[in-house]
């Protein structure tokens, strides 16, 4: 980058639009409204409208909105590890710790807890779009370079897709925006100003993405057996009471039993006249009140299935799973590990249009370093050290970066930086096995020769430098 000044300017922030009359009322949501839903997405690109229902289904299911908040939290809990990419001169260490500095501040800067949790919902929806506003930021000498300064996401009610067979982006999913309200390819917006991500590849598939698409039609068949069950508990649920009185009885004397009767159950009583009586008829029988409890259970417990990857972490008794959901997080290791790889693409995303704005030109892609979630199971730590253990004493090379990143879960330490070593915090030098001592090997005599780019400090921590490329790379 040269100059002060970032190489390009970022696109405005898109406006999104929406047409209001095309939603339900959730209190008049049937089976007949469900299905028309589910046609609309399907045959005519309506997935707002479905992820519109998917909204709802958080909002109105505690036992869902449970499970989902539980699985973010899981990914959100784990520290962000900044990875950068390998190299073999000094020039190209140079660029790769410079574009890991500019990733270290843009964490830094965002409140990466609730990004992270946010970056997990395409699992639930298939696909997310979030929209990035940016702001320029003064560094020291004078530089300047954009960092995002806002990411948000983008409600499923704007988003259509694509069923137009004879254009280039059927398939695609669409924004509505201000300036295109019939819908603006995603493709087609500015890289700098949104962030896109998908669980899957999801053209001409987006109504079928996400779990939430799975757990739908369990989340409707609860909606209606629990007001069946309401509805049964008021007519069999306790005894129906049954007054009795002789033919002469006066209207009025009737009236009186009958509001009684209405409000027995409330520790209520009442007078009668000699010769009438009240009986209570119990209609509850063994097993028929149990139907739709059972069906409520086995509609929980496939929520569990489907999204966490096992029965039985939402267990409802003290014995049950609780112990098993502290240690594990209740969620399948490899679900987490599949989600985590979409949550470091949305944080690459970010990192890579910023340095494209700033760098321009000179970007150069294959730098740009990897943000990953560290997950780490005890158990299989273990394992994996024991093998590095095995595989050292039997000869074969183990190199120092799969302790760091497959065992430890912690970054590499640089040349120059603080870090306790046996118990003793000091600067690491030459006499540690790091890694600029490889490359110095490898660079042909590279190291220890001046010129312009070949600086030990970043751009982003010294804005006095050009981009860290020598003239005569």
């Amino acid at each position: 980058m040269s100059g002060s000044e970032p190489d390009q300017t970022p696109s405005e922030p898109f406006t999104t639009e929406r047409l209001g009359r095309t939603y339900y009322n959730y209190n008049q949501l049937d089976p007949q409204r469900v299905e028309n839903i589910l046609r609309m997405a399907e045959n005519r690109g309506r997935v707002d409208m479905l992820y519109k229902l998917y909204d709802d289904m958080e909002v109105t299911d505690t036992r869902y909105s449970g499970i989902a908040n539980q699985v973010r939290a899981t990914i959100a809990q784990m520290p962000l590890r900044i990875q950068p990419v390998e190299t073999s001169t000094q020039v190209d260490e140079k660029i790769a710790q410079e574009y890991r500095d500019y990733a270290e501040v843009v964490l830094n800067n965002l409140d990466t807890h609730l990004l992270a949790q946010s970056f997990v919902d395409p699992y639930f929806y298939g696909a997310k779009l979030y929209s990035v506003d940016w702001e320029l930021r003064e560094l020291m000498f004078g530089r300047s370079m954009y960092f995002p300064s806002e990411v948000e996401e983008v409600r499923g009610r704007h988003l259509v897709q694509s069923i137009n067979q004879v254009d280039d982006n059927y398939g695609q999913l669409k924004v509505r925006t201000d300036e295109n309200p019939a819908g603006q390819p995603i493709d087609e917006l500015p890289d700098e100003n949104h962030v896109f991500l998908e669980m899957e590849k999801g053209k001409h598939n987006y109504a079928k993405l996400g779990v939430a698409r799975k757990i739908l039609p369990w989340y409707l068949s609860l909606r209606f057996v629990k007001d069946w069950w309401v509805q049964y508990v008021e007519n069999y649920g306790s005894p129906i009471r049954v007054a009795k009185y002789p033919r002469a009885t006066k209207r009025s004397t009737r009236k009186k039993v009958q509001k009684f009767l209405k409000q027995l159950g409330n520790n209520q009583y009442g007078l009668f006249p000699q010769g009438m009586e009240v009986e209570f008829k119990d209609l509850n029988r063994q097993g028929k009140v149990n139907v739709h409890r059972e069906f409520i259970r086995e509609a929980h417990k496939e929520y569990s299935i489907h999204i966490l990857g096992q029965a039985g972490t939402m267990g409802e008794s003290r014995e049950g799973s609780y112990a098993e959901s502290v240690v594990l997080n209740g969620i399948r290791m490899d679900i987490i590990t599949n989600i985590s790889k979409v949550v470091a693409k949305g944080f690459r995303k970010l990192i890579r249009e910023g340095l494209k704005l700033n760098y321009g030109d000179n970007f150069e892609d294959y730098f740009v370093p990897e943000v990953e979630p560290i997950l780490l199971n005890s158990q299989n730590a273990q394992k994996r050290a024991q093998a590095a253990r095995i595989a050292s004493e039997s000869g074969v090379p183990v190199p120092t970066s799969y302790f760091y990143n497959q065992v430890l879960g912690i970054e590499k330490p640089q040349e120059g930086e603080q870090a306790v070593q046996s118990g003793v915090l000091s600067d690491l030098g030459d006499d540690l096995p790091i890694e600029g001592e490889r490359l110095s090997e490898q660079s042909d005599g590279s190291q220890g020769q001046s010129g312009e780019g070949t600086g030990d400090t970043s751009v982003v921590q010294d804005a006095d430098q050009e981009n860290g490329q020598s003239e005569d790379q």
